[in-house]
């Protein structure tokens, strides 16, 4: 049987269960609430934690439960299974970087890599020209690379990320290049807010391994579904 013809709805997506709500050979994906889900991962599931959780000052167009309470990424983060050597966590610009407390002090701080974005946007009075994902974890790295980039860009909003309809997506060149050199090949991602399915389309990109998890299955929106099954949609 096809993807295409074994793919579920994520609209249809109503209880959470113990099995994946997709799979494919490099891709997991979970639909239900990471605070319950993270603990039937097991240790060693991955070993790179890449994601953009719900902020604080978030979109008021995430309705989710709880969004703005200070203490949902830290409940995230002490479910997490053990055995993430590097920590990924991407913050908007005016996102205040004291919402990382979350992050256990026994982890070490690597780095501050700004994520550009061309042209720059505008929120209010403030030029929004840069996300900031800060990492976390020590430099190790596959053989032969030498550095770690500390700067990505990304063209704001093409024509392919129109078709998003997550309120806030995060640009797939950026994620793309982040799993590229945060990542070995052999590394699998985590990502417990994976929201528009971003990540693990990058994954997919760049030939790793991921587990995904969203909340409610309406709110991975299209390019989930458009990005994985590309490849079928004549089929449809």
């Amino acid at each position: 049987m096809s993807q295409c013809a074994a793919k579920l709805k994520l609209e249809e997506a109503s209880t959470l269960t113990a099995a994946p709500y997709y799979q494919d050979e490099l891709i997991t994906l979970y639909c239900g609430d990471s605070r319950d889900i993270l603990p039937r991962l097991g240790p060693g599931c991955a070993d790179v934690l890449l994601t953009d959780p719900v902020w604080p000052n978030c979109s008021p167009k995430i309705e989710i439960p709880g969004q703005h309470d200070t203490t949902l990424f830290p409940a995230v983060m002490s479910a997490l299974p053990e055995g993430l050597r590097r920590w990924i966590i991407v913050l908007g610009c005016d996102s205040d970087p004291r919402f990382l407390r979350g992050v256990p002090e026994s982890l070490p701080f690597l780095a501050t890599v700004w994520l550009r974005r061309i042209p720059p946007t505008y929120k209010g009075h403030l030029v929004y020209s840069a996300d900031v994902a800060y990492v976390f974890g020590t430099a190790w790295t596959q053989p032969g690379r030498r550095v770690l980039s500390t700067e990505f860009f990304s063209v704001s909003v093409g024509k392919r990320d129109r078709r998003n309809t997550h309120p806030c997506p995060r640009p797939l060149r950026t994620m793309v290049d982040m799993i590229g050199t945060y990542s070995n090949t052999d590394s699998v991602i985590l990502d417990p807010f994976a929201g528009s399915g971003t990540t693990l389309v990058a994954a997919k990109h760049a030939g790793r391994r991921a587990i995904g998890i969203v909340i409610w299955g309406i709110v991975s929106g299209r390019r989930f579904w458009d990005e994985l099954f590309e490849d079928e949609r004549g089929d449809e």
